[in-house]
């Protein structure tokens, strides 16, 4: 985990699922110690907090969030384009690899779905306009 830490917040790697260990089959002997290896290292970024998950943004280089702070989508279940336009409007959106979107059930992270994107847009909405009617009192 801290391996991931490092390379995301000092190296600036843009695509840190390229440093995962690849999804593991149902294997035996040796190679059967190294099966929960993704599962097992989830688990510890998700209990820590740590800010890997990049978010899909039109810039270059995307931030990266702690896993309660995105909205988690299948990697190659909808058009970046789609996912850019959610972000413009204020969802922070990672788009992990399908075996690590799928173990992420196990440890609560927020999926989307049209309700998710419905509430976050609610209440972007509701900030977005009242900063402006802030703004206005202040002109």
């Amino acid at each position: 985990m801290s391996l991931l830490t490092t390379l995301v917040g000092e190296d600036g790697l843009i695509d840190v699922f390229r440093a995962w260990p690849p999804a593991q089959g149902n294997q035996s002997g040796d190679a059967g110690y190294w099966k929960d290896l993704p599962a097992n290292l989830l688990e510890c970024i998700a209990n820590s907090g740590a800010r890997i998950w990049p978010v899909v943004t039109p810039r270059n280089k995307p931030p990266c969030l702690e896993l309660g702070s995105v909205i988690v989508a299948a990697k190659d279940k909808l058009d970046l384009a789609v996912l850019q336009a959610l972000a413009t409007f204020g969802l922070k959106i990672t788009c992990p690899p399908t075996y690590i979107y799928e173990l992420l059930s196990r440890y609560g992270g927020i999926k989307l779905t049209p309700r998710n994107v419905h509430d976050t847009l609610l209440v972007s909405s509701f900030i977005h306009v009242t900063l402006y009617i802030d703004l206005m009192m202040y002109i």
